[in-house]
């Protein structure tokens, strides 16, 4: 994540508003299925010049997943993420959805 407008009310690199977003983002990011995924939301966004939080929301859901299975016997962070709260989930979704601004940048 690139854009600084929204690193402002954050204490993340990632902007995100707690550790547990910032840990499943950077996890995303760095995760080639993952990354793909996004990228192909992002594409199919730029394709049809409209992309909304809740087009996310099937990588949230695969990223919490693939979180989980990686990290299973961390019992303190396989549960911090299997247990995030809408907030959090709305948080993670709209974070991919300010920085699709960059990837157009970079990727178009």
């Amino acid at each position: 994540m690139k854009d600084d407008d929204k690193k402002i009310n954050s204490n993340f690199e990632t902007g995100a508003n707690s550790n547990e977003i910032n840990d499943l983002i950077l996890f995303s990011d760095n995760t080639e299925r993952l990354a793909t995924l996004r990228d192909n939301i992002y594409k199919k966004g730029a394709q049809n010049n409209n992309l909304k939080f809740s087009d996310f929301t099937p990588l949230l859901k695969l990223a919490i997943i693939m979180y989980r299975n990686e990290f299973i016997k961390d019992l303190e962070s396989y549960k911090a993420i299997a247990n995030l709260n809408k907030e959090k989930r709305l948080d993670f979704c709209n974070l991919y959805l300010l920085e699709f601004n960059n990837w157009k940048k970079d990727n178009l």
